[in-house]
């Protein structure tokens, strides 16, 4: 079987209860991904319906090529129950994670500490990624912006969280450098670690 073909096979949920199953991306688009070209795949993603996957891989991709504004728009709409600044029950960790990246790009920190904090797998690594780039960038404030970051999470007008890695988990698996990343294999695990580690809790 060809790359392209387990590509295009491989698409899969990365957010239990939001995915079909049978639900896929065209093969043309998961192949532009697959090369890094994610403006061609960002804009080809943008004439589809907006499934909750082509969503997802819309977010993912807005967040890749600069565009902040967009992705946090789109994830806030899959995450937050509808009027509300709450999470949804059933918004899985791979959601989350992605939405908490969107604030984290959008100069919001704080918020995207807030959407972590709902995760079932508070150490999956990409929040500890997230959580790292916040705690480095949270050094460098001046003292007193430091200290209102520290009791109150208030952010300095205009800044800037610098991150050192790609930003956002597709829910499809993809191939970069000859290496295959199953990223939504990635997502499902966080999934099942967060389930684990919640009956665990109850039933200690």
């Amino acid at each position: 079987m060809s790359n392209t073909k387990k590509s295009s096979s491989a698409v899969e949920s990365a957010v239990n209860h939001t995915f079909p199953s049978a639900e896929t991306l065209p093969e043309r688009i998961a192949q532009q991904i697959q090369n890094n070209h994610y403006v061609a795949a960002y804009d080809a993603l943008r004439t589809l319906p907006r499934s909750p996957l082509n969503l997802s891989c819309l977010g993912v991709l807005a967040m890749r090529i600069g565009h902040a504004e967009e992705a946090i728009r789109v994830f806030r709409g899959m995450v937050l129950t509808p009027g509300t600044t709450i999470c949804r029950s059933d918004a899985g960790d791979t959601l989350l994670i992605n939405y908490a990246t969107a604030l984290l790009l959008g100069n919001l920190p704080s918020g995207a500490l807030d959407v972590l904090g709902n995760l079932q797998n508070r150490d999956a690594l990409p929040a500890v990624q997230i959580r790292s780039a916040i705690k480095r960038w949270a050094s460098g404030l001046s003292f007193w912006r430091r200290w209102d970051w520290k009791l109150n999470h208030i952010e300095p007008p205009n800044c800037s969280v610098p991150i050192d890695f790609a930003p956002g988990i597709f829910p499809i698996a993809i191939q970069s450098h000859g290496v295959t990343l199953a990223e939504s294999e990635l997502g499902q695990a966080l999934d099942r670690a967060g389930r684990h580690s919640k009956h665990h809790q109850l039933s200690d």
